[in-house]
């Protein structure tokens, strides 16, 4: 059973996420600036549709891309020499934000704030753009 969260409530810790559906760890609270950096703080994120209440998940195992240990297959070794793309930082940040969140206008609203936010000097946020 997952935990209903209320306005201010914390997280539940991480290892009380279902393993089926795998990482489903609360549901309810609120979609605030301040109830989404805790959560992403904690490896946590919303995700739900239209008519449910929030879910937050924590699925394990999380894709975490460590790029020193990134193993280059061939086929992808051919597309970086061929050079058919071009490389950008922070052009379209804002677009791929607001693509992902267009269907659920409250959450674009919170999430706005969130990126707003995010996107302040010193903040942790970048974006990385292949251009073909």
């Amino acid at each position: 059973m997952i935990r209903w969260l209320h306005s201010g409530d914390p997280f539940p810790p991480l290892t009380e996420a279902l393993a089926e559906p795998n990482g489903l760890l609360a549901a309810g609270g609120e979609l605030s600036t301040a109830f989404l950096l805790d959560a992403y703080r904690h490896g946590i994120f919303p995700w739900f549709s239209p008519g449910q209440p929030l879910l937050w998940w924590s699925p394990d195992p999380r894709m975490v891309l460590f790029p020193r240990e990134l193993k280059v297959v061939r086929s992808l070794a051919k597309v970086l020499r061929n050079r058919a793309y071009e490389v950008r930082a922070d052009t379209a940040f804002r677009r791929v934000i607001g693509a992902c969140a267009e269907p659920r206008a409250d959450f674009m609203r919170n999430l706005q704030e969130l990126v707003n936010y995010s996107r302040e000097p010193g903040r942790w946020t970048l974006d990385l753009d292949l251009i073909d």
